[in-house]
């Protein structure tokens, strides 16, 4: 969860909603989180994971924006040489801290740093990672001056040659709809305020903070062991997941 100054567009109680949420949230995490969702993990694996994979992880320096409960630095932890969480409030820091301390070995614990920072003034030098990822945090983000920003500073502080992972809500998949109908019904939902991303303006944000596009890829990706034909067939979904994102490459 990372959060910034919202523009007029959006009222202080968008962004009061989406801090006042998490902090509800951040205790609960600890004993119920996503972590423990089979099929929240599923799509993340598909999407985020997968994508990480590609770019080639082990061994490197990583940046996650937007941390509060600590999934991926739960699983990934042990296989890189360092890896960097930000989040923007005192507490998601400190709820992720106490979920990594317990749950890793000191050993790799020690490899985990967990710092207060906002997504768009990261408190880097260019060029410092290898990666930089962020899953399902700026769709959380009110103002698209931000979001933009924040996708800019992710572009700077990685290296040449280091790769950006980002994955969103998809807004032509039936997940937006469901959801525009909860809203619609007063169903109160545990995000606080939820923005839905058209592929193409992901990408061209990606490519205006000077990234080459490697990979798209969403949760509706076919990965079974179909007929070629038949993989040809499906693709198509790809468009329409839940769950998409890029991976993209600093020249």
């Amino acid at each position: 969860m990372m959060m910034s100054t919202t523009d007029p567009k959006h009222s202080d109680n968008d962004r009061q909603k989406v801090l006042s949420t998490y902090d509800q949230l951040a205790h609960a995490v600890e004993t119920v989180g996503y972590r423990h969702n089979p099929i929240y993990l599923a799509r993340k694996a598909v999407v985020d994971w997968d994508l990480m994979h590609t770019a080639g992880i082990v061994g490197k320096s990583v940046l996650n924006v937007g941390c509060f409960e600590p999934i991926d630095e739960l699983i990934w932890a042990p296989s890189v040489a360092e890896w960097t969480a930000v989040d923007l409030t005192p507490q998601a820091i400190e709820t992720a801290r106490r979920m990594v301390d317990r749950h890793l070995a000191p050993d790799i614990a020690r490899k985990v740093k967990l710092l207060v920072m906002d997504a768009q003034k990261l408190e880097f030098p260019d060029n410092r990672f290898d990666v930089a990822v962020s899953f399902s945090v700026f769709d959380h983000i009110p103002d698209s001056v931000v979001r933009r920003n924040a996708v800019r500073e992710m572009a700077r502080v990685v290296k040449p040659g280091g790769y950006v992972v980002i994955s969103v809500p998809n807004r032509h998949s039936y997940y937006r709809y469901m959801y525009e109908r909860n809203v619609r019904r007063g169903v109160q939902l545990d995000v606080g305020y939820q923005y839905f991303y058209s592929r193409s303006e992901l990408r061209n944000e990606l490519l205006n903070s000077g990234l080459r596009i490697v990979r798209f890829t969403s949760d509706m990706k076919n990965i079974g062991d179909l007929p070629k034909f038949a993989r040809a067939l499906l693709m198509p979904l790809v468009l329409f997941g839940d769950r998409m994102g890029f991976l993209a490459q600093k020249p």
